[in-house]
């Protein structure tokens, strides 16, 4: 029996090591991590760690103003214009607070997605 498995499994694919064995027959293998953990546990651990921080950060949306921040550059100034309900309007530079709030909003939407593309992956798997 196998105590750790070092290599992740899509690395062994693609390098072609694996050495006769079939891809199931990895996928079968326990590892030891304080008791028998299989692989499949570890996806759903990871799964469910996912779903909790796309909970945290829908939560933080919901708290962010309304709109969509753009910085252009023009020559030396650097003007925000926010984005709502199809009008764009320049935003002055006595807002900053806004502005950085919907800096982060614009951050913590591509966090969201990005996560949430890692929890598709991730069913895809375990539903092969």
């Amino acid at each position: 029996m196998i105590d750790f498995l070092f290599v992740s499994i899509p690395f062994l694919v693609n390098e072609n090591k694996l050495h006769g064995h079939r891809l199931d027959d990895i996928m079968a293998i326990t590892m030891k991590v304080g008791g028998d953990t299989t692989i499949y546990d570890k996806i759903c651990e990871e799964r469910n760690r996912l779903d909790r921080d796309l909970q945290k950060i829908r939560e933080k949306l919901d708290n962010m103003p309304e709109g969509n921040i753009s910085c252009v550059k023009n020559g030396k100034y650097t003007k925000w214009y926010i984005s709502k309900d199809g009008k764009q309007t320049c935003l002055s530079k006595k807002k900053r607070e806004i502005a950085e709030q919907l800096a982060v909003k614009k951050y913590l939407n591509y966090l969201f997605n990005d996560k949430l593309s890692e929890m598709m992956a991730l069913e895809q798997y375990i539903q092969y």
